[in-house]
């Protein structure tokens, strides 16, 4: 090998050499991350059949927040849409309000749902009974 050769030999070694020195002094400074797993929300317990009087709006049922829970993230409620009777939920409350058409009388089913951004969770069917008496 040749004089010249022989320098750039050595002078590559070199370079390698200082850049595996340089990344390695910064590897303390690498963050180490724990993937942790997100777990779905859950349900505290069943949500209870509910009979409203027909043709009177039924405020404040019940506040899902007693019913589902998530140890980790926020939740987002939401619900089944169903015939003859309109459920409104307050955003911001997260109570649960029913408006039962005008001369209705009968049954639907419902389910509530929660959601953290990666799962669902649906809560048991719901029985609203909408009578003329309680």
């Amino acid at each position: 090998m040749e004089k010249g050769g022989v320098y750039w030999l050595a002078l590559s070694a070199i370079l390698i050499i200082a850049i595996f020195l340089a990344n390695a002094s910064h590897a303390e400074e690498v963050p180490t991350y724990l993937n942790i797993p997100n777990h779905p929300p859950y349900l505290i317990q069943p949500i209870p059949n509910q009979t409203i009087i027909a043709d009177i709006p039924t405020l404040n049922a019940f506040n899902l927040d007693d019913y589902f829970a998530d140890d980790e993230d926020p939740i987002i409620f939401n619900f089944s849409v169903i015939q003859n009777i309109t459920i409104v939920m307050n955003e911001t409350t997260h109570w649960i309000s029913f408006y039962p058409d005008v001369g209705f009388i009968g049954v639907r089913i419902t389910n509530f749902s929660a959601f953290d951004g990666a799962y669902t969770t649906w809560s048991n069917p719901v029985y609203i009974n909408v009578s003329t008496d309680i």
